[in-house]
């Protein structure tokens, strides 16, 4: 993961730590997810499409983030209801509103499947 610093103008990469019981850790094989932030130090990332299979998903990451020791720990979550990718989402009032996507494999010559539906997960309940 990266972080931007605008006062510095510059990028810095952050160290995974890894989350003691991971069944599903994260290794960064994800394109098309969403993120937001849900306090200072945390974010939510949620579905995207995996690398290796062409496949939407349904994972929850929460992020929780050292600025200190410049460390980041991805945290595996319960699953949105829908695997989606190409979506986005906003958190507000405690909860995340997860919006659209797509939600078909990712392969060239496949027409997609766009979402209309929506989701919200609330971080405090899992």
């Amino acid at each position: 993961m990266l972080r931007y610093d605008v006062l510095s103008d510059r990028w810095s990469a952050l160290e995974q730590k890894l989350s003691s019981g991971s069944t599903k850790p994260y290794r960064g094989d994800l394109k098309y997810s969403a993120m937001c932030r849900i306090s200072s130090n945390q974010l939510i990332l949620t579905g995207g499409c995996s690398t290796k299979d062409c496949k939407a998903n349904s994972r929850v990451y929460l992020i929780n983030i050292d600025e200190v020791l410049n460390k980041c720990e991805f945290v595996v979550q319960k699953d949105i209801t829908n695997p989606r990718y190409g979506h986005c989402q906003v958190y507000n009032s405690g909860a995340v509103y997860i919006i659209g996507g797509f939600e078909h494999d990712d392969v060239v010559g496949l027409p997609p499947s766009t979402l209309t539906s929506s989701e919200i997960y609330v971080p405090s309940e899992d």
